[in-house]
């Protein structure tokens, strides 16, 4: 420790002593080491002036003052510093308060913590949502392949990456086509697949599905019965969509969209048409009802974006 010192001041002492006044010190209390021998280390790089001279301004007054056990507090103006000198003997301890005052006269010591900055708090920034939630209707032609059906719908957004989507929709369709022929047409339409979005633009691809009902699909003539067609199935095939999200505000998002679903199936419904005098012409098959192979659809909608 002894040898630390020495070296230690050995190497700061000259770099404090350039340009720094004469320092009038005053001891106070019982020190573990003699008056004499600070008064010596500190005139080895500062001129000592005699008592009195820090009033007319001529020197710095230091006061090193006994404190509690092996403590010893330098103080210089407003600045301040304790040290303790437990396990130090006489000289090195005598060095070690020598170079504190040396550290406070020169002023390279830190200012005592009279004003705490206080830490810069940076505001919570939040990420873009995660989850959409939205309702629209939707106006989807040929279903059946001569009709358009109304579609309400529901629809859930997840957001998987920055700009990828996974999304799943989910509605009812129906649809009753009033002519000669008659056929209610009931289904589910069903979509879900990934979007890629890009700032108000949001490009859609996936699978669609729409199970339906055929309720009674029928011809008929005054003079003649009733003949019913009953049938339920389901089509499975892809969906392609584009949408544009227009937000308002930070949660509500009202949207458009248009797309196409395609299906691989085509199913076709008929009757048989008896004429009024079986023995001239006989029996014939009417078709009234085919589901298509091209659905388009269009609509308008408003979500609510949560998360982030």
């Amino acid at each position: 420790m002894r040898t630390s010192l020495l070296i230690i001041t050995a190497m700061v002492l000259p770099c404090l002593a350039h340009g720094t006044p004469a320092v009038e010190l005053e001891i106070q209390g019982d020190l573990p080491f003699a008056r004499q021998e600070l008064l010596e280390l500190v005139r080895l790089r500062l001129p000592v002036a005699p008592a009195g001279a820090s009033r007319k301004g001529h020197a710095t007054r230091a006061v090193v003052r006994a404190g509690t056990g092996d403590r010893v507090s330098i103080q210089v103006g407003s600045r301040r510093r304790e040290a303790s000198l437990t396990d130090l003997d006489r000289l090195a301890g005598a060095r070690l308060v020598a170079l504190l005052l040396l550290d406070l006269v020169s002023g390279d010591a830190p200012r005592p913590p009279s004003v705490v900055a206080r830490p810069r708090v940076e505001p919570v920034r939040r990420g873009p949502p995660r989850f959409l939630f939205g309702i629209s209707p939707r106006f989807s032609f040929r279903v059946p392949e001569d009709g358009y059906a109304v579609e309400p719908m529901v629809e859930l957004e997840v957001r998987v990456y920055r700009w990828l989507w996974a999304w799943l929709e989910a509605g009812y369709s129906w649809n009753t086509h009033s002519d000669m022929y008659d056929h209610p047409y009931d289904s589910i339409p069903i979509r879900t697949g990934l979007a890629l979005r890009l700032s108000w633009f949001e490009l859609r691809g996936g699978l669609a599905i729409r199970p339906y009902w055929l309720g009674g699909a029928r011809s008929w003539y005054s003079e003649q019965p009733l003949y019913d067609v009953e049938d339920r199935g389901v089509q499975v095939g892809g969906t392609i969509g584009l949408r544009v999200n227009v937000p308002i505000g930070r949660w509500l998002v009202v949207h458009g969209m248009a797309g196409v679903d395609l299906f691989p199936q085509r199913e076709v419904y008929s009757v048989w048409e008896y004429c009024s005098d079986p023995a001239s012409c006989g029996s014939y098959e009417v078709p009234v009802m085919s589901t298509s192979h091209v659905v388009p659809w269009v609509g308008l909608g408003i979500g609510f974006q949560v998360g982030g």
